[in-house]
């Protein structure tokens, strides 16, 4: 089953659907990739990524990547880059770019 919400500035994804290999892919939003259960598995322009359950990945704007599997369940939320540094800047008052760094990473709030 897949859900998709999409607005102007965010698309959710929510899918327990088990693809492998997909497209070469180039989009000018953030990506929040979050593994539910099982693992999945990512290649981009720098390394090979694996993602465990309950681990999440955050790619970049224009970060080069492709799935290469999903052994459960995804859940996909895309960022307008614009509307992201503009809420950054609205909170922090700082005008930097945003960067996200490539590596696995867990927080116990995403079992919630």
């Amino acid at each position: 089953m897949a859900m998709i919400v999409k607005t102007s500035n965010c698309l959710l994804l929510s899918t327990d659907q088990k693809k492998s290999e997909s497209l070469w892919r180039d989009n000018p939003c953030f990506k929040f990739m979050f593994s539910l259960k099982g693992s999945m598995h990512y290649q981009s322009n720098r390394n090979d990524l694996t993602i465990a359950e309950q681990e999440f990945i955050v790619f970049n704007p224009h970060d080069g990547h492709r799935q290469l599997a999903v052994d459960d369940h995804k859940f996909l939320v895309e960022l307008d880059a614009v509307f992201l540094k503009e809420a950054a800047r609205a909170i922090t008052g700082n005008d930097r770019e945003l960067y996200f760094a490539q590596t696995s990473q867990k927080n116990p709030l995403i079992e919630q």
